[in-house]
């Protein structure tokens, strides 16, 4: 028993000493455990899953060369929207179609009658793809993924879908301005545009744009609205963006100029290379920036301001405010953020945003009055406090 003891105690020491040596420290960054990559990975496929989406519709709509699906798509949902329009028309004017009657359901031939209310969805939160603030009336109004135009009070109250009659998928801009005493609603959407003063009863295609085939951005400005669009002749291939205007509140828009040769502009670039942005609450010109080049519209003819100092191209964005002695910009090209805090005279490049994924246009923006303040977001939301 005391040989044991003796040889006992030395084997306890070695093995403490072996044991110590192979200690795996959990919290050094080479033994952490991985982080998952499914997330990483998908948004990473994000791109080709839509390039492949887009090929599939293209194949699936396959038709003569010289048909234009997407065109004929368009017109017969158009003519459908019409003819539902001139049908509430004529019942407005006839005074038996009010918004309170709307939610009114009788079935004929049976004595049942009903009231439908609104309760929201079964566990699908859905997205606002774009809001504006009625603070005259105390009303909120915003636009869902889901092609609809809703409307509640400040504190967030009885909610209603404005437009159930027709969808309007794709809203980009939204706008509550009065007209003549009247509340005109102003909705922007990839598709076309749309006024109604009946509080979106009825809403009214615009004139003007009808031979736009890709509308990129809307933007206000001392009462008119500006749209950055895309056209091109199927005929002789060409294709360029353009600039139009609307100066009756969405009634109508005319051409204003075109990011062609001319002007310095590479004319075959896509949408993707190119954005605007204007001051909706101080006013002034509109601004334009095609990938590493920014540009001011003044009277109608465009000037180069300032390069951004980068070969970058694609998936530009561009959003601003109105600083104390001139605009301030922040302009998302490629993967990188940029801000100018000297009316665009200058760049400073930011580094690299911090999503490689955003939502629409209106992913990018900053405080209208504070140039410090910036956020982004796709599935995500990230905020700056240091103009990035």
């Amino acid at each position: 028993m005391q040989n044991y003891k003796i040889y006992i105690i030395p084997i306890l020491i070695v093995m403490g000493l072996v044991a110590s040596h192979f200690k795996v420290d959990k919290n050094t960054p080479e033994n952490r455990r991985p982080v998952p990559t499914e997330f990483a990975e998908k948004k990473l496929r994000r791109k080709d899953f839509k390039i492949d989406r887009k090929d599939y519709m293209k194949r699936m709509h396959q038709s003569h060369p010289d048909t234009d699906w997407k065109k004929m798509d368009m017109d017969i949902r158009r003519e459908k929207s019409e003819n539902v329009r001139q049908i509430l028309e004529s019942k407005i004017e006839n005074g038996i179609l009010n918004r309170e009657s709307l939610s009114q359901v009788w079935v004929n031939n049976r004595d049942i009658s009903g009231e439908w209310h609104e309760r929201g969805s079964n566990n699908l939160a859905g997205r606002i793809r774009t809001a504006d603030v009625d603070f005259d009336n105390g009303l909120i109004y915003c636009a869902s993924s889901g092609g609809n135009i809703w409307r509640g009070t400040i504190e967030g109250e009885n909610w209603q879908s404005m437009n159930d009659y027709m969808q309007v998928k794709g809203i980009t801009f939204l706008r509550v301005v009065d007209v003549n005493g009247i509340s005109r609603l102003l909705i922007g959407s990839d598709d076309g545009f749309y006024y109604s003063d009946t509080q979106g009863q009825i809403l009214n295609p615009t004139t003007g744009l009808e031979n736009v085939n890709q509308i990129k951005r809307y933007v206000w400005v001392e009462n008119n609205i500006y749209v950055l669009v895309r056209v091109w002749d199927s005929n002789d291939g060409r294709q360029e963006s353009q600039l139009y205007r609307s100066s009756d509140f969405g009634e109508s828009f005319q051409f204003v100029v075109s990011f062609d040769s001319h002007n310095g502009f590479n004319p075959v670039e896509a949408p993707s290379n190119f954005d605007i942005w204007a001051d909706r609450y101080f006013g002034g010109d509109v601004y334009v920036i095609n990938d590493g080049s920014f540009y001011r519209v003044n009277n109608d003819e465009v000037d180069f301001l300032s390069s951004l100092n980068t070969n970058s191209s694609g998936d530009v964005l561009l959003t601003g405010g109105m600083g104390l002695n001139s605009p301030f910009f922040y302009a998302h090209v490629g993967d990188n953020i940029f801000f100018s805090n000297n009316g665009g005279n200058s760049w400073v490049n930011r580094g690299t945003s911090p999503t490689s994924w955003w939502f629409t246009i209106n992913s990018l923006g900053s405080s209208n009055i504070n140039s410090d303040v910036v956020g982004i977001g796709g599935m995500e939301a990230f905020r700056s406090s240091n103009s990035g």
